[in-house]
């Protein structure tokens, strides 16, 4: 028996546990990361801070990708994440425009981890707290990636107005999302696809074409069949590189083709893709990319 699991079988994840001495870690519960109303990079983000793995230079130099600690913006000290969004003079700034429009936040002289858990699952008056205080973590962090990158232009001057304006943006954009999958779903109508069989005397083309990305490799094919279902003749091609409309209409020129050489005077013409069908029916809303294809198989 695996006493670690309450099944009694042994998982990963209780291995993981006996290994880290359950939960010792720290007091963080990760799995408010992923509960936030944020965007998944914000989320994953936070997951990064919880974990502190996040590149910051004091994590690179700890993994022996850089020479030195120290943070590259302000040179003020070791870039720990304490540093970096908590302590530097660059986030205290933001955090002081915050607070000139309104937002305030639990400041304390505690652990970085301890700082985390405070603003993530701690009582704050703000219900919406937990998702502004990673929305500003992660600006924090993104402005600073740009300032070493020589990207300065991307960093607002009025950065407590900007923030602001962001809370209302992302929080208005997880709120429609969330009400759309509280939505019930439309009645589904199951609708059996069948062969259909021409009138007597008549041959049917099937012709369909396929694309890995719009545009991007496609291939074409087809079969002609009789007015019982008998096979007549079918074929591949590989059109090369174009979009989707372009290799049905390809498969509709190398089917007539066929056709003709067969010969075969009575046939008629299926697709699946409305857009082509919709050329065909109506010639005068051919675009000038497929006006020869549309005439060569008209010949």
């Amino acid at each position: 028996m695996w006493t670690a699991d309450k099944l009694g079988k042994f998982t990963i994840n209780s291995a993981i546990r006996i290994l880290q001495a359950s939960g010792t870690m720290n007091d963080l519960n990760w799995k408010t990361c992923w509960k936030t109303r944020s965007p998944h990079r914000i989320k994953f983000f936070l997951w990064l801070l919880h974990h502190q793995r996040l590149l910051t230079n004091a994590e690179r130099f700890r993994r022996q990708l850089l020479a030195s600690p120290q943070r590259t913006i302000c040179f003020e000290s070791e870039e720990s994440l304490d540093h970096l969004l908590k302590t530097c003079s660059n986030a205290r700034a933001t955090w002081q425009a915050l607070e000139k429009e309104g937002v305030s936040y639990t400041a304390s002289d505690a652990e970085f981890q301890e700082w985390l858990k405070q603003n993530i699952n701690g009582n704050h008056r703000d219900p919406e707290w937990p998702e502004k205080f990673a929305i500003i973590l992660w600006y924090i962090w993104k402005w600073r990636c740009a300032v070493c990158l020589d990207n300065v232009e991307t960093v607002p001057e009025e950065q407590g107005e900007f923030l602001v304006a962001k809370f209302r943006e992302i929080l208005n954009a997880m709120e429609r999302d969330m009400h759309k999958l509280n939505e019930p779903l439309a009645e589904s109508h199951e609708v059996w696809v069948h062969w259909e069989p021409p009138m007597r005397g008549w041959k049917v083309l099937n012709i369909d074409g396929a694309v890995s990305g719009n545009p991007g490799r496609a291939g074409a094919g087809g079969v002609i069949r009789g007015e019982d279902g008998e096979w007549i003749i079918g074929f591949p091609e590989n059109v090369g590189h174009c979009s989707v409309v372009k290799a049905g209409l390809r498969a509709m020129l190398h089917g007539l083709k066929i056709a003709k050489e067969v010969p075969i005077h009575k046939l008629w013409v299926q697709s699946d893709s409305s857009t082509v069908v919709g050329l065909l029916n109506n010639p005068t809303t051919c675009h000038m990319e497929f006006t020869l294809l549309y005439n060569n198989a008209g010949n």
